[in-house]
């Protein structure tokens, strides 16, 4: 408990638990593998087609990555087959992402949004409440005080 105090004692700048914003309404230059660029909001027949190029979207279980439609049913597609290749709209993201890192007291701190997965959810489509967790060892280096 003691180190637990120490270590919030060390805290210089305090920030907001809770933000809230929105994002410009430019559109990011979705640009998927197999399709070419995706017009947002996109139409019934590019959400079948995505769908088409996609896989069904399974999560993690522990240490496990489990694929069960009853806890998860929606389909993905992974980061390397997808590019988000407006500018200006990465300039605005990053913008963004650069306010709440004020507003959580991260000062001097560089942080980046990288895009994951892309995924689509048909009509009754849904993923159970659940937790996310840190999917790559840098974020959670770069969360752990080294910025």
């Amino acid at each position: 408990m003691n180190e637990l105090i120490d270590l919030l004692e060390r805290i210089e700048n305090p920030g907001t638990f809770v933000i809230d914003g929105q994002l410009s309404s430019i559109p990011p230059g979705l640009k998927v593998k197999g399709l070419g660029l995706i017009a947002l909001p996109f139409l019934e027949h590019q959400a079948q087609a995505l769908i088409q190029v996609s896989e069904q979207a399974p999560y993690g279980l522990g240490e496990e990555t489990v694929l069960d439609t009853k806890v998860r049913n929606t389909w993905q597609i992974s980061s390397d087959n997808f590019s988000l290749t407006n500018p200006q709209w990465q300039q605005s993201l990053q913008k963004s992402v650069d306010k709440i890192g004020m507003q959580l007291g991260l000062h001097g701190c560089k942080i980046n949004a990288e895009p994951y997965k892309l995924l689509t959810y048909e009509t009754g489509s849904f993923f159970n409440i659940h937790r996310d967790t840190e999917k790559t060892y840098y974020l959670f280096f770069r969360y752990h005080g080294v910025c």
